[in-house]
């Protein structure tokens, strides 16, 4: 089992994947679903499929849950495609998501660590995001942004990691 914990004053983080907890697919699905996933068209069931087929052992497809305190509080996903205008690009960290009252906690960059590690493991030199209001965030964690691509009708920051073996 793939295990992370920090402890602090308030909690104990714990990150797992669904594979080791298929329990928290639906979960996870709803997240995305309610944060993105609607407006992008899909169904629930459907974004439940996807979840629930991210569950290599090394590399793409995977998805993290953190959990703190044992409840399921944040996710971010390594998956082998994310933004429709540039398939040619692979892998993606995707789909970085907390619970609102559980940010600003460094949880979301917990999740970016999690995902770089398991690039590493895999040997993959290379990750790619796309971002429309975290890049910020991802630039303080060493991603760099390449240009803009179209996405739903507007732009968004496409960001790249080159992920070394330290």
């Amino acid at each position: 089992m793939r295990t992370n914990r920090c402890k602090n004053a308030r909690e104990t983080r714990h990150v797992v994947t669904v594979k080791e907890r298929p329990d928290l697919v639906p979960v996870v699905a709803r997240w995305l679903w309610d944060e993105w996933r609607r407006e992008d068209g899909y169904s629930l069931e459907e974004v439940i499929s996807k979840v629930a087929k991210r569950t290599s052992p090394s590399g793409p497809e995977q998805c993290f849950v953190l959990l703190a305190d044992g409840e399921p509080v944040a996710t971010a996903s390594l998956t082998e495609r994310d933004l429709p205008a540039r398939l040619d690009l692979k892998p993606w960290l995707a789909e970085v998501f907390v619970k609102p009252i559980f940010r600003r906690r460094g949880l979301a960059s917990q999740l970016v660590r999690c995902v770089e590690a398991a690039c590493r493991s895999a040997e993959i030199p290379v990750a790619w995001l796309f971002t429309a209001s975290a890049a910020d965030l991802y630039s303080r964690l060493g991603w760099h942004a390449v240009g803009f691509e179209p996405y739903q009708g507007t732009k968004v920051i496409l960001m790249r990691r080159d992920l070394d073996r330290s």
